[in-house]
């Protein structure tokens, strides 16, 4: 089963920062997994929330802030004061940090009501890496997906769901593109869900298990991986 970290190790070091992806990368995890929004001046940060408020020294919404101002911010010392100065990273950054034999989950996170294009901007960076075989592009907004998709046609594809559609084949079909994987909530999974889905070839990766025996038993149901912020435990 494999272990992809969770916002780079969020148990481990300031989430999606460059020290908890190489927390993750030490641990040598098959993946890791990042937010990424748009700033004011539309480039792609690597932060969960919609605010600064909660990992950060500072206030107010990401797409409301320059890059500069953003990184006038810190990012780790709320987590503990060891990491204090650790600031927030680029897309560029992390693909530049992230081996290429390594998988990386990239989450699109965008207001519903304000969509700027992330997935445009998001399309520029990777195509400007050069590299992404070993990237899979998820998101809760599959409309998003669709035209990350229509962008970069052979980039992998997470579905991220808070629910099974009621006909998996029929939804999966419907929705106008290919999928590589289903990313459903740990309390979800269901045996035979998790079989429908390999059959149909995805690959089922579920968030967020930070328990062993959790673990154990979404491997025995043929979960293919989880999303751990404590990729320690699992390694």
């Amino acid at each position: 089963m494999k272990i992809i970290g969770h916002r780079g190790a969020a148990g481990l070091a300031p989430e999606n920062t460059l020290e908890a992806i190489r927390r993750g990368l030490e641990l040598n995890v098959h993946g890791i997994e990042i937010d990424v929004q748009l700033t004011k001046d539309r480039q792609v940060v690597v932060i969960h929330d919609f605010t600064v408020d909660r990992t950060s020294d500072g206030s107010g919404e990401v797409d409301r802030l320059t890059l500069e101002e953003l990184r006038r911010l810190d990012f780790g010392a709320k987590f503990h004061p060891s990491f204090k100065g650790e600031r927030i990273p680029t897309l560029m950054e992390v693909l530049q940090t992230v081996p290429t034999d390594r998988l990386l989950n990239v989450e699109l996170k965008q207001i519903a009501y304000r969509r700027r294009g992330l997935e445009e901007e998001v399309a520029k960076v990777i195509r400007h890496f050069g590299q992404h075989h070993h990237i899979i592009v998820s998101s809760f907004d599959h409309r998003g997906l669709k035209t990350i998709k229509e962008l970069l046609p052979e980039i992998r594809i997470g579905l991220l769901t808070y629910h099974y559609p009621v006909n998996p084949r029929s939804y999966l079909e419907g929705l106008g593109f290919p999928v590589y994987s289903l990313h459903p909530a740990f309390e979800l999974v269901d045996r035979e869900d998790v079989k429908t889905y390999l059959d149909m070839g995805l690959e089922v990766l579920s968030y967020t298990v930070n328990d062993p025996q959790t673990a154990r038993e979404l491997e025995s149901m043929g979960v293919s991986g989880i999303f751990s912020d404590r990729p320690d435990l699992f390694v």
